[in-house]
């Protein structure tokens, strides 16, 4: 029998079933560089890889599980879930009978089929991707160790410094900035109000003398439409009208699913490709880290007949749509369903999966938009006249649906503001048009916008810096750190970021937030995977390091040696005394020691209590309740009242319950509705 050994547990109980193999998970990176060391040779660069001691007992037992077997390595099929592998093949070469690479694309009998067809041993396997990991993993390191601790020390706090994550930090304290510093200024356009046959429209003046369609001051504009405002009639001298197609939008990559997720859903990127992976995991679609817009002819076929079922035949194009993108792997495939059914259906797959209705959302998302793809054009009738009001021009557009096409099933939406198509009558040329008014408008130059989370991930896919399948991970970690927050679905710059970004630019690591810099570091790395131009991993770390003036770290080597806090001493003895052991000299010595000391003594959560509405597990711990997946937290005491299981659970759950018994700080007690909104409860007052 066969061993498959995958990232994630969720995958092993649907992979036996289809397989019958045996299938373990390493559970994500088992194996990283040392937490309290730099864990460099700085001569050479070679990093040293520790396995996890929490997953010590799992590698132990996939090894063992091993022996004299083949073995089949399905790790994500990305950079990081190769690194992954090729950590774990290091490790079994020796025990097992061969070793082979499965880049399983979708969960299901035909997915993993056609895995196990295109398989390669893993010494045929492109070694080099695993170098391009090697440069991406010791850079940030170089980074993390050398920049972060400058940057806390200088500016007396804790702050991080990463190849990707603090050119994103530049781009919304750099937008802020544009924002604060931005002065309106007043200018004036022109439209007249016009009416045939008891149906009004809107006409704009055309006849403005430069690019900016506009006047500098409200008596240029009157000044300009003195002859037009006693006119009582408008002549139609042109008439324009042609067939507009506008054609689907591709299936979704991993940048383009994040952002209408956070568009059309709310979700942010990080929990929608949490979501995602749910999904995957679920055997619901194909895997969701790709920069691809492919489809299989499989597919397809399959969405060809469900449209032809669902909306006729002439929602297929005659010829089938081809959609491009700048990835070079066109061996993958946008997200998709890995099967079609009825749109009906969707809730019971999802709640057969025992995924949440957040998963529904996004699932439908994804469904409909790999659908529509493949779908005729929307079109339209365009009208455009052009007119003459005592000698001056003006122009009135509008449009009527003709046939929805694609649109049948699927409705973009954008974050930008678009004025709605006007609904025009039938004209021809010479015809005469009522004036009812014409109207000089004041209006104000704007500021740019805040970036959403959304336009965020659009620019920095835009802008080459960091990989689409990273952004969820970077947008959460700034806002975690602190640098960015969330006002009214906009990204907000905090002054924590402002500072990082002023100490950066002003004392000599201006590189590191560089544009061009950042995306030229990608660039490389990729060289690096596809042995192109003599690209090592070695030279890329060198040339990093370079940067900072191979500077050696100290700051953090030294941790081990610093005391730990009182804080820690308490809640250390507060333990020690109730679970009766011996509490060691070595950790009230070292911070170090303490902090190891507390992370194996201080209790844990076993098996989860329940599901966040995100679908990660609720666990129960000393003072709270928390989800595994978004790490959402109900504290076990709000308001003087004690949260039960049941109601947390509930809250994360996303329901609405009745807390009883709140007290305020003036002392009074008073009942509540209460939800989770934004990681926080929120109450609807009611009476006592």
């Amino acid at each position: 029998m066969s061993v498959i050994i995958v990232e994630s547990p969720n995958k092993i109980k649907k992979i036996r079933e289809i397989t019958g193999s045996k299938v373990y998970a390493t559970v994500g990176h088992f194996a990283d560089m040392p937490k309290n060391s730099m864990g460099l040779d700085m001569e050479t660069y070679e990093p040293e890889f520790i396995i996890n001691p929490e997953k010590q007992d799992n590698v132990d037992k996939i090894i063992a599980a091993c022996e004299g077997e083949t073995v089949y390595i399905a790790s994500d099929a990305d950079r990081e879930g190769y690194a992954i592998g090729m950590l774990l093949y290091q490790r079994i070469k020796d025990a097992a009978d061969q070793c082979w690479r499965l880049e399983i694309r979708e969960i299901t009998e035909k997915g993993i089929a056609e895995a196990m067809n295109t398989a390669v041993r893993w010494e045929e396997t492109n070694y080099k991707f695993y170098d391009s990991f090697l440069g991406r993993r010791v850079a940030d390191r170089l980074a993390g160790y050398i920049l972060s601790p400058l940057a806390s020390s200088s500016l007396k706090g804790k702050f991080s410094v990463g190849r990707v994550q603090s050119p994103a930090v530049r781009l919304v304290v750099d937008r802020e900035r544009e924002i604060r510093n931005f002065k309106p200024t007043p200018y004036f356009t022109i439209s007249t109000k016009l009416s045939h046959e008891s149906k009004t429209f809107t006409a704009q003046f055309s006849g403005y003398l430069d690019d900016t369609k506009s006047f500098k001051t409200k008596e240029e504009a009157e000044a300009a439409i003195s002859d037009a405002s006693l006119t009582k009639y408008a002549t139609v001298e042109s008439v324009e009208k042609k067939v507009v197609n506008r054609g689907p939008k591709a299936p979704f990559t991993t940048v383009d699913m994040q952002a209408a997720a956070s568009i059309s859903l709310s979700i942010a990127p990080e929990k929608s490709m949490q979501l995602a992976q749910g999904l995957f995991e679920a055997g619901l679609i194909t895997y969701h880290r790709t920069d691809s817009v492919r489809l299989s002819d499989e597919f397809l076929a399959e969405a060809a007949e469900f449209v032809r079922s669902n909306f006729g035949g002439e929602h297929i194009p005659e010829k089938p749509k081809k959609h491009s993108s700048n990835s070079q792997a066109e061996a993958h495939e946008a997200i998709r369903p890995t099967h079609l059914h009825p749109l009906d259906e969707i809730d019971s797959k999802i709640k057969t999966a025992d995924l949440t209705a957040d998963h529904a959302k996004l699932y439908r998302l994804i469904f409909k938009r790999a659908v529509a793809s493949m779908m005729s054009d929307a079109t339209a009738d365009a009208t455009s006249y052009q007119f003459d009001i005592g000698g001056l021009p003006f122009k009135a557009s509008g449009s009527v649906p003709k046939f929805p096409g694609w649109t049948a099933l699927y409705i973009e939406e954008s974050e930008d503001e678009k004025e709605a198509e006007q609904s025009l009558p039938d004209l021809a040329q010479g015809d005469l048009c009522d004036k009812q008014s014409i109207d000089v408008e004041s209006k104000m130059t704007k500021a740019p916008g805040r970036f959403t989370e959304a336009s965020l991930v659009k620019q920095l896919e835009k802008m080459e810096i960091g990989r689409p399948s990273t952004y969820a991970s970077i947008i959460g970690r700034i806002k975690s750190a602190g640098y960015v927050s969330i006002e009214k679905k906009k990204l907000v710059a905090n002054s924590t970021g402002e500072q990082l970004i002023d100490f950066l630019n002003n004392d000599g690591h201006s590189w590191i937030i560089d544009y061009t810099t950042t995306a030229n570091m990608e660039e490389y790395l990729d060289k690096v995977a596809d042995e192109i131009d003599g690209a090592t991993w070695q030279a890329f770390a060198k040339s990093t390091h370079e940067k900072m003036g191979f500077f050696i770290p100290i700051a953090r080597e030294a941790r081990e040696n610093k005391a730990p806090s009182e804080k820690q001493i308490a809640m250390a003895q507060s333990i020690a005394e109730k679970k009766r052991i011996r509490l060691p000299d070595s950790a009230l010595e070292s911070g170090f020691e303490m902090s190891k000391w507390l992370e194996k003594n201080m209790n844990k959560p076993t098996e989860p209590v329940g599901k966040c509405k995100c679908g990660g597990d609720v666990k129960e711990w000393d003072k709270n309740f928390q989800c595994s997946g978004c790490k959402a937290t109900i504290w076990k005491e709000f308001l003087g009242k004690k949260i039960t299981k049941t109601q947390a659970i509930n809250l994360l759950a996303g329901k609405t319950i009745t807390l009883s018994g709140l007290k305020s700080k003036a002392g009074k007690e008073f009942d509540a509705k209460a939800k989770l909104d934004g990681g926080k409860i929120e109450l609807e007052f009611g009476k006592k």
